[in-house]
């Protein structure tokens, strides 16, 4: 027997996966961020994203960053507004030049190639809908004792084509040991089950085998799914235990960055 389904919505609803990745910001007066973010996407963005095997994924943190009230919103960009006419550099200015912060030089750097990201996944606001169903309700600001400034609190939920990851561009970077520190290449997906359920999340794995099958393996259940279609494979083993579940970043963050503004 598996582990029993987290509420009554696992009848229902379509999987869904929680990621995290990269979201460019701008406010009012065009300042530009770069800040961890997170959206829900479908089977098949998830099995995109393993990109035949490997699996990159960014160490992001959580977290805060003030904002002017005046400036607001803050809003999710496509990220060609960033990098213009498809140029691999972004106009970084540091903090004292009036930027927003001084980057890291290694973020600068991998920041800076355009290429190596791509878009989770379409927009989709029935995904949007659902996901506010499954997931409690989070805070955007808090308040600080300056009036004049507010602090975002980050991850926040945005679009999925406009929350970005490493694709097969960064695969192809000639050196990416540059970016060890920021970026890792994994030979697994983990996933948590995320819902109303009681008791211990359902906890499960998404791994390629050297034949080229992709096996779901889900804790508490003796039997794996191997199917030669990640998506497939995905909806087979996840579907009846849970609606939504987390792809879990790897376990080290890195330092908080913010992009400086343009």
């Amino acid at each position: 027997m598996g582990p029993a389904p987290l509420g009554s919505e696992a009848v229902d609803l379509p999987l869904l996966f929680c990621v995290s990745g990269i979201a460019w910001f701008a406010n009012r007066r065009g300042d530009a961020y770069a800040l961890p973010a997170e959206a829900v996407v479908g089977p098949a963005a998830v099995a995109a994203a393993a990109e035949g095997g490997r699996f990159p994924g960014m160490r992001l943190p959580s977290g805060r960053v003030a904002v002017k009230q005046r400036l607001l919103p803050l809003e999710p960009q496509p990220i060609e507004r960033m990098f213009p006419l498809g140029a691999a550099e972004v106009p970084w200015r540091p903090a004292g030049e009036g930027g927003v912060a001084d980057l890291g030089r290694t973020w600068q750097m991998l920041l800076r190639e355009r290429d190596a990201f791509a878009p989770w996944d379409d927009p989709s606001a029935e995904r949007q809908r659902l996901a506010q169903r499954l997931l409690p309700p989070r805070s955007t600001f808090r308040a600080r004792p300056d009036g004049d400034e507010i602090d975002f609190l980050f991850p926040q939920r945005v679009p999925a084509d406009l929350l970005y990851r490493l694709g097969a561009g960064y695969l192809t970077l000639g050196d990416r040991r540059t970016y060890e520190e920021l970026a890792v290449l994994r030979g697994s997906f983990r996933l948590t089950a995320l819902g109303r359920g009681r008791g211990p999340a359902a906890a499960a794995t998404l791994s390629r085998r050297p034949s080229g099958a992709w096996v779901v393996s889900v804790a508490g259940q003796r039997d794996e799914v191997s199917s030669g279609d990640a998506a497939e494979a995905l909806v087979t083993a996840l579907e009846p235990v849970a609606p939504l579940w987390r792809l879990e970043p790897p376990a080290a963050e890195s330092p908080l960055l913010v992009v400086a503004s343009r």
